[in-house]
């Protein structure tokens, strides 16, 4: 979403195309769903985790990687929306210039062909036509002048979209198998199953009776 034209990851990733290792790899680590969200409702925080099997460093690695991207990606998109705006409103300051000067040009004008406009209530009317329409073009201009510069600046700006308040780093143990609830399940599983099947040998020895 946001490019003109599908993406390739392995463009966004930097995967050699001729190593079959490298791109087999990276497919399996996104088809099993390798990266998960959360996102704290009352906070508004995310948190970004990995889960690669058995190479914890990798996975701290490619989740800073994928949060850099994020920044990076968020970064672009404000600077392409930041340079459209710049240039719609250098196109309109440009064209409400032309246009603040034909204004002026045809009040200077009157003013050289009706020099004695004063004494007439019609040319006086006239001139104050003129006048208003100068001045509201002038003020038209001095706003998009304004936000033409103002423009300038945030195309410019290099702004930061992600803050990282804690980057990722490899676990200090597994995040599975998780050794002492597997060893727990299978200790209840296991007793269950003795259960039953001391239940079966009591009634198979009872019809035996």
């Amino acid at each position: 979403e946001g490019f003109p034209e599908p993406v390739d990851l392995y463009d966004i990733f930097d995967i050699d195309r001729d190593d079959m290792k490298s791109k087999e790899r990276f497919r399996r680590y996104l088809r099993n769903d390798v990266l998960m969200f959360y996102r704290d409702k009352q906070t508004g925080y995310m948190e970004i985790s990995a889960l690669v099997p058995k190479d914890p460093e990798f996975a701290a690695e490619f989740t800073n990687y994928v949060v850099d991207e994020l920044d990076a990606f968020n970064q672009q998109v404000h600077a392409r929306k930041a340079q459209e705006h710049r240039i719609f409103i250098e196109e309109q300051e440009a064209q409400s210039r032309l246009v603040l000067k034909k204004s002026e040009d045809d009040l200077a004008a009157f003013v050289q062909s009706n020099r004695t406009y004063a004494t007439s209530p019609q040319l006086q009317l006239e001139y104050n036509r003129l006048s208003r329409i100068a001045l509201a073009n002038s003020e038209i201009w001095m706003q998009l002048r304004t936000q033409f510069e103002l423009a300038k600046i945030e195309e410019h700006k290099n702004l930061v979209s992600v803050t990282v308040l804690s980057p990722a780093v490899p676990p200090a143990q597994p995040y599975t198998p998780r050794l002492a609830l597997n060893t727990l399940l299978a200790a209840i599983l296991g007793g269950i199953i003795c259960v039953l099947l001391l239940i079966i040998r009591d009634q198979v020895a009872e019809k035996r009776s």
